[in-house]
């Protein structure tokens, strides 16, 4: 059981907050400003807090009552949202999908019409960052996964490679060699959370080749989708998640410059809200993407 103030006395706080005028928020309730007036002094009853502070005759919120204010706005907005894409036909077949960006251009978007040849019927919305007032259905992650083969909802795993462009091919037997001290400045980093993603470390630990003591020239960026470019347009070599860069090696954009391919600890999870599970259009998806997303695909 919840413990929370009647609803009603939240809806009141809402009105009274935005309009900062009691007989104001007692027209838009369509109630009498006594109403609005008992509700208030009822809920600073119930929460031991002072919500209005009157000032030469002027209404205005305390610091806590602009933090209540904010946060009752965001949830009232919320279940409006959800409530809405439930009555709503329309909105039922919209399909809302937050994906990482380096996920979207280079695995989904060059798929996606495949999903949508297939399903038809449904709206589909692909984002790379969250929005206000757009209610996501499926959320795809990126993140270390301890246990990929046990951890439900992982899509794929990350398989390092080694790649560059066809213009920096003749000189990457030189880092194959050993020659980092003089290439480092052309190894490019992926960002992640804060630090380098390991996957130069790893990929160098299974190829046997030493990283030198002291090394700190290197060029990191954002994200994978940026490296990725970089290492199109000819500006360093990068270890890749070879799932994002399967169609660039089919057509020559990219190389991969020597056989060592490393497991990743690192993978592309989903993620779907509470109410949206079991949807048929939940369900077409997530069927249609571990399909496309298997091994054997």
């Amino acid at each position: 059981m919840r413990v929370l103030p009647s609803l009603n006395s939240l809806k009141v706080f809402e009105a009274a907050g935005e309009c900062l005028n009691f007989t104001l928020a007692a027209k838009v309730l369509n109630v009498t400003q006594g109403a609005v007036s008992r509700q208030i002094s009822q809920l600073e009853d119930y929460l031991g807090i002072t919500l209005f502070s009157r000032a030469k005759g002027k209404l205005a919120l305390t610091a806590q009552g602009q933090a209540l204010l904010a946060v009752i706005q965001h949830s009232f907005s919320e279940i409006e949202r959800e409530i809405g894409q439930i009555r709503m036909p329309n909105l039922r077949q919209r399909l809302a999908i937050l994906a990482p960006p380096t996920f979207c251009s280079r695995w989904l978007c060059p798929r996606i019409h495949l999903f949508t040849q297939q399903y038809g019927q449904y709206d589909l919305q692909i984002y790379t960052e969250r929005e206000e007032g757009v209610s996501v259905d499926i959320e795809i992650c990126f993140d270390e996964v301890s246990q990929a083969g046990q951890h439900e909802g992982v899509i794929l795993m990350e398989e390092y490679i080694a790649v560059c462009s066809q213009a920096l091919l003749k000189d990457a037997a030189s880092l194959i060699q050993g020659s980092l001290a003089n290439n480092s400045h052309r190894m490019l980093h992926i960002r992640h959370k804060g630090s380098q993603l390991p996957s130069w470390d790893e990929w160098l630990h299974a190829a046997n080749i030493p990283l030198p003591m002291g090394l700190h020239k290197s060029l990191t960026m954002s994200t994978q989708e940026q490296v990725i470019n970089a290492a199109v347009a000819g500006g360093g070599y990068a270890v890749v998640d070879r799932n994002m860069v399967d169609l660039l090696l089919k057509n020559g954009e990219l190389q991969q410059f020597d056989p060592t391919s490393v497991p990743s600890r690192f993978g592309y999870l989903l993620k779907i809200a509470p109410l949206k599970l079991g949807t048929s259009k939940v369900e077409d998806f997530c069927a249609w993407l571990q399909l496309h997303a298997s091994p054997h695909a």
